[in-house]
């Protein structure tokens, strides 16, 4: 779990899930995005949300609260929306030829075979269940906080943080 606070100008709405699209209803926030690296035995999920720092505690609150609301069963319309999301960052991050080799590699050394082209499906297959179940483990783990900028010392604890993000 990782939290980073700092002033980013807001991005568009267009390419967000409504689960985002929340977040971004409040006037105080800037960005939020989420951040995940997987290996084979372990990984590294993060959220990072930014905004003016009198509105840290606010922040961290709506950020742990749209996360625990996707341990409840996800809207089919909002699942297949959150897949083509995904699906279309995918594609645009592979348009460069360059990056499409990069991936190939990435591949073929770690898989023995080319995984590219089922991507897309790969997306398609995720259920609601899945999700939720992966949210719940994310956060039965301890999370890590960071803050930048403005006056952290005003933001909530590690310990608060810990009992917001508790099921």
């Amino acid at each position: 779990f990782f939290f980073l606070m700092i002033r980013r100008p807001p991005r568009s709405t267009q390419s967000r899930s409504s689960a985002a699209s929340d977040v971004y209803k409040r006037q105080y926030v800037d960005s939020a995005n989420a951040l995940n690296f997987h290996f084979s035995d372990t990984g590294l999920f993060g959220l990072q949300i930014s905004g003016p720092a009198d509105h840290g505690s606010k922040l961290i609150q709506n950020l742990t609260g749209e996360l625990k609301g996707l341990t409840n069963k996800i809207d089919q319309q909002e699942l297949t929306r959150a897949k083509n999301i995904l699906k279309s960052n995918i594609m645009q991050a592979l348009e460069r030829q360059g990056d499409r080799i990069e991936e190939a590699t990435k591949n073929l050394k770690t898989f023995g075979k080319l995984t590219l082209p089922q991507y897309a499906q790969n997306v398609d297959t995720v259920t609601s269940e899945q999700v939720n179940a992966v949210v719940a483990k994310i956060l039965a783990t301890k999370p890590t906080f960071v803050a930048e900028g403005g006056v952290v010392n005003s933001l909530p604890s590690l310990d608060a943080i810990q009992n917001l993000v508790k099921p």
